[in-house]
């Protein structure tokens, strides 16, 4: 099987996440708690935050507001194709920017599928 954070890291940087904005690693962390445990999407600002913030030491509402500016970065770059590409479906349009939680919802099923597959 292959290395969980590693495939997401490199899922990330195609669609134009640079991995040096701290919402890198926290959507990195975020969609490994995810895959780990699926019912942690049903609280993501009661769980999944001030997990990602104790691993970091930083604070619940920085993991929030890092995760939304690294998703708007690959939208600016218009980066969706390229996920779409790599999910193998239209699952983001380009003037529907997702939030922090349908991302990862998402991006965290299509990551165990190719993962398995």
């Amino acid at each position: 099987m292959k290395d969980l954070r590693k495939f997401t890291r490199d899922i990330l940087m195609q669609i134009g996440i640079p991995g040096n904005v701290a919402g890198f690693k926290y959507l990195v962390e975020a969609i490994k708690l995810a895959i780990d445990n699926e019912k942690t999407l049903n609280s993501i600002t009661k769980e999944i935050y001030p997990a990602i913030a104790a691993i970091f030491n930083t604070k619940p509402s920085n993991v929030e507001r890092s995760m939304r500016h690294a998703i708007s970065i690959s939208w600016s770059r218009e980066r969706i194709c390229s996920l779409n590409e790599i999910f193998g479906a239209r699952y983001f349009v380009e003037n529907e920017k997702p939030t922090n939680s349908e991302f990862i919802a998402l991006f965290a099923d299509k990551v165990q599928d190719l993962m398995v597959g």
